[in-house]
């Protein structure tokens, strides 16, 4: 924070018990917000930033919050991790505490803009909608021989570790598990 004296940090949600937040007099707490009022609040700041500290469990994960920030048309930026590679023609990456100072330094002189047409945004945010997810969920299910159950029995025969092997192929869109004498499937 010292590094840029005309830098502000808005967290937006909910913290967990326990967790202390850094206290600086340009450190805000927003609290959480309803889904209806996030475009508003969001319409306020420069940038949108993720800046989660890379360990196994986010580099195992499809990074929702990055899909979001998208929809609401600003810059973006975030650390670098290679599941979250598929968004470069949208985000700022760095690697490094010097390349994100870097990168805010950039925004706020006004050189760093968000790297995407509207255009762009659109076509992206159509092509991953939880509607044409759940349209590639059904096509790999099929592809594999695998129907939706509607409370019958899931056959023995599925082979789940492969199921869900093929399936993180797919950029870890789908996690299959036998629930309670039938099939239940999650896009994720």
């Amino acid at each position: 924070m010292n590094a840029l004296p005309g830098m502000e940090i808005h967290l937006v949600g909910a913290i967990d018990r326990g967790v202390s937040i850094l206290h600086h007099d340009r450190i805000l707490w927003r609290g959480p917000k309803r889904h209806d009022e996030l475009p508003a609040v969001m319409g306020e700041f420069d940038c949108l930033a993720m800046p989660f500290r890379v360990t196994p469990l986010i580099e195992s994960v499809d990074p929702v919050k990055l899909y979001e920030y998208i929809s609401y048309n600003k810059p973006i930026i975030a650390v670098y991790y290679d599941e979250i590679a598929r968004f470069a023609p949208f985000v700022h990456f760095y690697r490094t505490h010097a390349e994100a100072l870097d990168l805010v330094s950039r925004l706020m002189t006004g050189a760093l803009d968000k790297k995407y047409s509207d255009t762009e945004r659109r076509t992206f945010l159509a092509a991953n909608s939880w509607r044409e997810r759940a349209s590639l969920a059904a096509d790999v299910m099929q592809g594999n021989g695998i129907r939706q159950a509607h409370g019958g029995s899931h056959s023995k025969e599925h082979d789940w570790p492969m199921t869900n092997r093929l399936c993180k192929r797919r950029e870890s869109l789908l996690h299959f598990k036998p629930d309670r004498g039938g099939l239940s499937w999650a896009v994720t």
